[in-house]
């Protein structure tokens, strides 16, 4: 059985595109105690209406005879696990989201307050 572990979920860097929301470090590990990291695993952003999406990481092709590129993804996983990958993701980005509400609702919360600094 194939064990999936998030080892990190974190903001793009400027080589991503902007839509990029959140890159994410997956280690595989399988019964006979292989295993193996993959990094740049993408949340993107949806440009049309619709739930953001888990990209895999790719690598672009060279252009065709139109000038056109394709994207090629450089990890193929099952449906089943490519789903499991997006469960860990996503469930990591909506914590983080969480915590992040969290604290600026906090640091709203205590701005009229005299404790935090603000005015006695």
């Amino acid at each position: 059985m194939l064990q999936l572990k998030l080892l990190s979920l974190l903001p793009p860097d400027s080589k991503h595109p902007g839509n990029t929301l959140a890159v994410a470090t997956i280690e595989f590990t399988f019964d006979s105690g292989d295993t193996f990291v993959v990094t740049d695993y993408r949340i993107v952003k949806n440009s049309n209406v619709g739930p953001d999406w888990v990209a895999p990481p790719t690598r672009w092709s060279s252009p065709d005879a139109n000038g056109k590129t394709k994207a090629i993804p450089i990890v193929v996983t099952t449906r089943k696990t490519l789903r499991q990958i997006e469960d860990l993701i996503f469930d990591e980005y909506e914590k983080q989201q969480m915590a992040r509400l969290a604290v600026d609702a906090d640091d709203d919360s205590s701005a009229g307050s005299p404790f935090a600094g603000g005015a006695r």
